[in-house]
């Protein structure tokens, strides 16, 4: 069996109900054995007198015995017998205590709900989402979170994005404005795993830089800073003031309307095609080798020379032909007939 420091066993002692000065002399009895008063106040280092009445209240307690004997000797009671009324004794106060308690709440009934107005400051950014959470956990009704981009990971990592989600999965209508950023998108369409709550709505706001958790409009957590400290070192507020409540759902509802729809991470629709429906495309034809596309003919004007000279002239008319005086005009191009075998 391992022993126990003295000053450690003291402790025990005072734990189950013994002053320290009663501790000290009931050890020093069941270590030396019978002794005088005299010789246990010198082995604990208190005054004769004061030792005389400690032993008179041990045994009145029965704790100690006392031998009759000159001079008189103290005895300890065994330990055991000691631990065990001391344990009977402490579970009976026990039991009434619990009597009593369940007395006071049959007589008083429930308690009213506290409507004193409240307020709290924090002084430290962690403590102060950690009430966000815990505002979004007990939300009976609706929530409204608005949060600019930069900060919502700090957010995130005090779980207030969660208790969101699991508000608005409970039936509660949650409404979560954040600052415009594609990355921060992604990552909230990634958490939703495909799913949106029927009662979580989103929207997004370029430059938003507010900080501001209102729930069941009975409670508001503003957030003054993003950091571990301001001007007197103030980070947060917390108050169910109704004034103070109702300012900031009217900044909420604000910045609400002037937001914009939360886009899928699909990204943006494709542009709409300009041609009319049923329209053929054009008829422009890909030359090979990435050359200009090959366009149909165009109709050119006769360029032909003088009537009766077929060689000369784009039209190569004779007498009477397009190249003539006669023929002139806008012909479209084309190659002249074969000639006769021989002849030029």
């Amino acid at each position: 069996m391992v022993e126990l420091p003295y000053e450690d066993s003291v402790a025990v002692l005072v734990r189950m109900g013994l002053t320290p000065v009663e501790a000290r002399l009931y050890l020093r009895l069941l270590q030396q054995g019978p002794a005088r008063a005299s010789e246990l106040a010198r082995a604990v280092s208190v005054h004769r007198v004061w030792a005389y009445r400690v032993l008179e209240e041990m045994q009145s307690h029965g704790l100690v015995e006392v031998r009759a004997e000159r001079p008189r000797r103290y005895v300890a009671t065994p330990l055991e017998s000691f631990a065990e009324r001391s344990l009977k004794e402490r579970e009976l106060r026990l039991e009434t205590d619990r009597a009593l308690l369940r007395l006071l709440g049959t007589d008083r009934g429930p308690a009213p709900p506290d409507r004193s107005v409240r307020f709290q400051i924090f002084r430290r950014a962690a403590p102060a989402r950690s009430r966000a959470a815990l505002l979004l956990g007990r939300c009976l009704r609706d929530a409204r979170v608005l949060w600019p981009a930069s900060d919502w990971r700090a957010l995130q990592g005090a779980g207030v994005w969660e208790a969101a989600l699991n508000a608005a999965r409970r039936g509660r209508s949650v409404r979560v404005l954040v600052g415009t950023d594609a990355g921060l998108r992604r990552e909230m369409w990634a958490s939703l795993g495909g799913r949106r709550p029927p009662g979580l709505e989103l929207r997004e706001l370029p430059h938003q830089g507010s900080r501001v958790v209102v729930v069941d409009h009975r409670e508001a957590l503003v957030f003054l800073s993003s950091g571990e400290g301001v001007a007197r070192g103030v980070v947060a507020a917390w108050s169910n003031d109704p004034g103070f409540v109702d300012a900031h759902g009217v900044l909420f509802r604000s910045a609400w309307e002037a937001a914009g729809a939360f886009p899928s991470p699909r990204g943006p629709p494709k542009r709409a095609s300009l041609r009319p429906p049923g329209a053929e495309p054009p008829d422009v034809r890909r030359s090979p080798r990435g050359r200009p596309p090959i366009r149909p003919a165009r109709a050119v004007p006769d360029l032909g020379g003088p009537a009766g000279d077929p060689g000369r002239g784009l039209g190569h008319g004779g007498p009477h032909g397009p190249g003539s005086p006669a023929g002139a005009g806008h012909r479209p191009f084309a190659l002249p007939a074969p000639g006769p075998p021989g002849g030029l």
